[in-house]
């Protein structure tokens, strides 16, 4: 079954605003580090520039960004608040794509142990699901090993992935039972 919208994005405008609001509720708990008589949309705009402006969320650079853009003076402490942007990222987002899955009553498409195909870092890739994770419709999926592993992916994490049910492809619904990992008689 086809979702009805599509899978919320990492950096989606209300995975943001949820991140923004744990930030101001974190950073009004903290004393110290924030400009004198900061409203929570002031704090709210400033916080959405320093994200935008440092994609990778770290708590050193954003916090940077906001003394030299905005006169916070901020301290280890504050570094260190700043520092769950990309934790609260994480769980709103899959908080997020768990609540899309049940409004779009979203169904695995095949089951674990089924040969699949999919693209990785513009390179094709074939292997076997080894997890189902149904509350984010992903797939824990491995390469296979007996082939030409693409150059990007070698040594990368043992070759397993999670990847959104729409990204990885059936081949021919074939069943993989000879290299799932419950064949342990090899």
């Amino acid at each position: 079954m086809c979702p009805q919208e599509p899978r919320p994005k990492l950096r989606s405008e209300p995975v943001r605003r949820a991140v923004i609001a744990l930030l101001i509720k974190t950073l009004r708990q903290y004393d110290g580090g924030l400009p004198d008589n900061c409203t929570d949309e002031k704090l709210a705009e400033e916080l959405e520039d320093a994200i935008d402006c440092h994609y990778g969320m770290d708590g050193y650079a954003l916090a940077s960004h906001l003394e030299s853009e905005y006169l916070w003076a901020p301290d280890a402490t504050l570094v260190e608040e700043l520092d769950m942007c990309a934790t609260y990222f994480t769980r709103e987002h899959h908080k997020a794509v768990r609540e899309w899955v049940v409004r779009n009553k979203v169904k695995a498409p095949f089951q674990k142990d089924t040969r699949a195909t999919w693209i990785l870092h513009g390179q094709p890739c074939k292997g076997v699901v080894l997890e189902v994770h149904e509350d984010t419709a992903e797939f824990i999926v491995k390469i296979d090993t007996d082939g030409p592993v693409p150059s990007k992916l070698e040594g990368s994490l043992k070759g397993l992935y999670a990847l959104p049910y729409e990204e990885v492809t059936a081949d021919g619904g074939t069943e993989a039972a000879a290299v799932s990992t419950s064949n342990a008689d090899s």
